[in-house]
C-alpha cells in the first residue's frame, strides 16, 4: 500500500510542478506544409525545454523537415541538467522516386 501512496504522490507532485504548452500548425496547401513548437518548463528546478518540428515538401519529388530541440537547466538535481549540452539540430531532405 505504501507504494501505491507513493507512486500517488509522485504523480500529483509531477503534475503540478511542469507545464507544456504547444501548438501545430498545418496550412494544407500544396506543399503540405506543417509546423509543431512546444515549450516546457519545471517549474521547481527553473528548467526549459524548446522544440520545433517543421516539414514542406520541395518541388514533386524532395521533402524537407527541420528538427530542434533545446534543453536548458541550472540546477544539478534536475535530471534535465545533464542534457543541458545534448542539444539537437536536424534538417534532412528526403528524395521520393
Amino acid at each position: 500500500m505504501r507504494e501505491i501512496e507513493a507512486f500517488r504522490f509522485l504523480l500529483i507532485h509531477l503534475a503540478y510542478a511542469n507545464l507544456f504548452f504547444g501548438s501545430r500548425l498545418a496550412l494544407n496547401d500544396v506543399q503540405s506544409t506543417e509546423v509543431i513548437v512546444g515549450i516546457g518548463t519545471d517549474l521547481e528546478h527553473s528548467a526549459t525545454t524548446f522544440i520545433v518540428e517543421a516539414s514542406r515538401r520541395v518541388g514533386e519529388n524532395f521533402k524537407a523537415s527541420l528538427d530542434v530541440r533545446v534543453f536548458q537547466s541550472s540546477d544539478p538535481q534536475d535530471l534535465l541538467y545533464y542534457l543541458t549540452n545534448d542539444d539537437h539540430l536536424g534538417l534532412t531532405l528526403q528524395w521520393y522516386f
